[in-house]
């Protein structure tokens, strides 16, 4: 039998109406009438019970109704300390707890706890604006996290170095909001005014563009694919025994022996998603991907490869259906295809492998990627990937380049955002512009520029091969 713990006053009275039960276990004696008067959350679930004549877990002796919630005990007593009439702390809440307030404030739709909170972390902001980023992109707050990446422009240069070493506190943020933080900063401010921090923005030329494609696509495509499975040899020989249809109602016929073996999702949600049929005919199981992705998700159960027509973004989106389908054989198949384009979109492959554990592949696409340079373009896989796959990355491209400056200009404390003395001679050479365009000038500066490179390719070359992501 589990034991409960009552919490402390004000919230044991014994006038309470009901009890908010924590994830921790602590019982808060609470009245109706407040709790829906802030939150119309609970307006509406109180309300519900009473018309529907809903009984409620009780625990109580005295037959007071239980609701529990996923909220641990601190965080409750703060929330309804908001709540009630009571003297309220004077001290700032710490940036976890004002994250946590934020976030339940949220969820209930309380207004004065979203206020209360939302105060408390901008108060933050100039003493830690890398944790105040973090919390607003996790909160899908754009607006602060947009102040707190301002507030980091205007620090030293020496200062925001220092706040930016703190990537822990980012340890739960996408790689891609990070990416966008990086652009903000190396860009001085300067973006467009749709700029976002907590997603990508793609811009509207290429919405255009796009949306005109995908237009096409769902009227050329998806009857062409169902077409060209549904008249699959096996098919015939072995009639379907389930019917998987797309989120846009294209229904493609399957065997569920198949769709078990190549899925342990499948074979869940054989067993819990799918529809009865009326007439004998068979279950129909929903996915919420499109026609033109369910064809291949199904190609790849039954160990065909993915269409001939499909190109690198189908390729890498597959990938990341089979990982969230569980496809353990086809997701080794996709790897396979894969590995061609390490050499061609290295930063795409690095994310798709470092989220998947492909140690292999990561390692040799963050190699292509450091050569390149890269690291600091942004690509869509970095929406699934955390900051620290990210941040190893960009470390390890900054360390291959310091050790490739040493090498190529002999100079051992060469740093890399700088230029030793041997390279600052060699750029020296440019020939002005007033300078009329001296053919003389001009070919001794390129001659110059070229030796640098071969150098610089050689030590590169040689400092890939000793450097891994993340030592």
């Amino acid at each position: 039998m589990e034991s409960y713990t009552q919490a402390q006053s004000p919230f044991d009275r014994a006038d309470g109406d009901v009890v908010l039960l924590s994830s921790d276990q602590v019982k808060f004696s609470c009245h109706k009438i407040t709790l829906s008067i802030a939150s119309p959350f609970f307006s509406d679930m109180f309300s519900l019970k009473q018309r529907d004549d809903q009984k409620d877990d009780v625990i109580t002796g005295d037959g007071t109704p239980v609701v529990p919630v996923t909220e641990d005990s601190t965080v409750l007593y703060n929330l309804l300390l908001l709540l009630y009439p009571l003297p309220q702390p004077k001290t700032l809440l710490s940036l976890n707890m004002a994250a946590s307030l934020l976030e339940a404030g949220r969820k209930y739709d309380i207004a004065v706890v979203k206020e209360r909170a939302k105060t408390n972390l901008m108060s933050n902001i100039q003493e830690r604006p890398l944790k105040v980023f973090a919390i607003a992109c996790g909160l899908d707050m754009d607006e602060e996290a947009r102040a707190a990446a301002h507030h980091l422009l205007t620090m030293t240069i020496e200062s925001r170095h220092q706040e930016l070493r703190h990537v822990s506190v980012l340890e739960n943020v996408s790689a891609g909001a990070y990416c966008r933080l990086l652009q903000y900063l190396r860009a001085e401010g300067k973006v467009p005014p749709d700029f976002c921090f907590t997603h990508h923005n793609v811009p509207a030329t290429a919405k255009t563009a796009a949306s005109t494609q995908v237009e096409t696509l769902l009227v050329e495509y998806p009857s062409h694919k169902l077409s060209l499975w549904s008249n699959t040899d096996f098919f015939h020989r072995n009639p379907q025994d389930v019917l998987v249809r797309s989120e846009d109602s294209y229904m493609f016929p399957a065997h569920c022996l198949v769709l078990s073996l190549a899925s342990t999702h499948f074979a869940e949600i054989l067993e819990s998603r799918t529809i009865p049929s009326q007439d004998g005919s068979p279950s129909i199981i929903d996915l919420p991907e499109k026609a033109v992705v369910v064809y291949d998700i199904l190609r790849c159960c039954y160990g065909l490869p993915p269409s001939d027509d499909d190109d690198a973004d189908d390729l890498f989106s597959l990938i990341r259906v089979a990982a969230t389908y569980r496809m353990a054989h086809a997701l080794e198949l996709l790897r396979n295809l894969m590995r061609p384009l390490i050499s061609s979109t290295p930063l795409r492959t690095y994310f798709v492998s470092a989220a998947l554990g492909w140690d292999d592949e990561a390692q040799r696409a963050a190699l292509c990627a450091a050569k390149s340079g890269s690291v600091y373009v942004y690509v869509p896989e970095m929406e699934i990937a955390l900051t620290p796959v990210y941040y190893r990355l960009v470390q390890f491209r900054r360390k291959i380049f310091a050790r490739s400056f040493e090498v190529a200009t002999n100079d051992v404390m060469v740093r890399p955002r700088y230029l030793s003395t041997r390279i600052h001679k060699i750029l020296a050479q440019q020939p002005a512009e007033s300078s009329g365009g001296n053919i003389s000038n001009w070919t001794k500066y390129y001659a110059a520029r070229t030796e640098l490179d071969n150098i610089m390719d050689g030590t590169l070359d040689s400092q890939l091969s000793q450097v891994r992501v993340g030592s």
